[in-house]
């Protein structure tokens, strides 16, 4: 019977480890003039599309990818990113330059299937200010990194901290999600993406029926011991 438990127990971590890191993340640095981000960042310059994705937890094939509409910009600057690794994701070297348009563009992520996902949207600071509105599948952002009013049209700060915009909840529209630019001033432009997949409220539980499940048998093991 203990045999049974251990094996069962062992089985409920390796899976539920193993489910909890299956969700797809995705980092995008946009434009590599200036920096490149270490890891499974993926490199993105205008002109070259479409873009294959990688997972950056896996260093696999995420199956999705990415093409620019418009984006006519590419461009390098020195040390716009100042907010700090905000999320423990963002890393200044991603948010030294951008990609943009200096009329409206768009951004495809394709082959993303039905699963929900969150959008975490860096836009980097210089000489003019990046002011533009920004749109997701027609969607205004939730909120931003900083707790800042989301603004339409979006402004970037002189320091680098409030150029952070985040949809937590983005449904994607036959596998595909599309970012919309406009600028307002003098650019709309992109330093960094994350795509995050958000786990159904089913996969939550079934996690927690594992978690559960582990813990009955690690009782039981002590009760009998």
């Amino acid at each position: 019977m203990m045999k049974f438990f251990r094996t069962t127990l062992l089985t409920s971590i390796l899976f539920g480890a193993s489910f909890a890191h299956a969700a797809l993340e995705i980092r995008i640095d946009f434009s590599n003039n200036e920096g490149t981000p270490g890891g499974n960042w993926n490199l993105i310059q205008t002109g070259v599309a479409p873009n294959a994705l990688t997972d950056f937890n896996t260093g696999s094939s995420s199956g999705a990818s990415l093409s620019l509409v418009t984006m006519s910009t590419d461009n390098g600057f020195s040390v716009n990113w100042t907010g700090g690794n905000l999320g423990g994701w963002m890393e200044d070297s991603a948010g030294d330059d951008l990609i943009g348009t200096t009329s409206s563009g768009q951004v495809v992520i394709d082959g993303l299937g039905s699963t929900v996902v969150q959008i975490e949207l860096v836009s980097a600071w210089f000489d003019n200010q990046v002011s533009g509105t920004y749109q997701i599948d027609g969607n205004n952002a939730n909120r931003t990194q900083t707790g800042d009013p989301v603004d339409d049209p979006w402004q970037g700060n002189a320091d680098g901290t409030a150029n952070y915009l985040i949809w937590d909840s983005i449904t994607p529209t036959l596998g595909a999600v599309t970012i919309d630019l406009t600028n307002t001033s003098n650019i709309a432009g992109i330093s960094a993406l994350r795509i995050t997949q958000v786990p159904e409220p089913a996969a939550w539980g079934l996690m927690l029926g594992f978690a559960s499940l582990a813990l009955v048998v690690v009782r039981l093991r002590r009760k009998s011991s």
